[in-house]
């Protein structure tokens, strides 16, 4: 069992994969915003961050980024609608462990974080 922080401005989205990670066994907590990303890092050190790039505030880029910096990080995976390769590719080069394309087959998301997990 793992801790893990989703960040999605969609509540939609958000139930969907907090439903799967809780059921895999994780405890899982949930932002909305890019701001509130950092701010509850500062609090709390999750094993796994799952990162939307695209929301309010900061964007994924920036919390990559911020995140590349911090003495101790969560894992980052990063779920996004975007396809370029190029962009996919800057995430990772960024410091993101891994890049998932939305929408995710249901299992890939807790597959994956039971990966980082060990």
């Amino acid at each position: 069992m793992g801790r893990v922080l989703v960040a999605d401005d969609d509540p939609i989205f958000c139930e969907i994969v907090v439903e799967e990670l809780e059921d895999a066994g994780h405890l899982v907590t949930t932002v909305h915003d890019g701001d509130a990303v950092l701010r509850a890092i500062d609090v709390t050190v999750p094993d796994v961050l799952v990162l939307d790039c695209a929301m309010p505030g900061q964007n994924g880029v920036q919390i990559i980024k911020a995140l590349a910096a911090a003495p101790s990080a969560p894992r980052i995976v990063v779920v996004t609608s975007r396809r370029n390769p190029a962009y996919l590719g800057q995430l990772e080069r960024l410091g993101a462990d891994a890049v998932m394309v939305k929408p995710l087959m249901h299992g890939d998301l807790s597959d994956m974080v039971a990966g980082f997990l060990g």
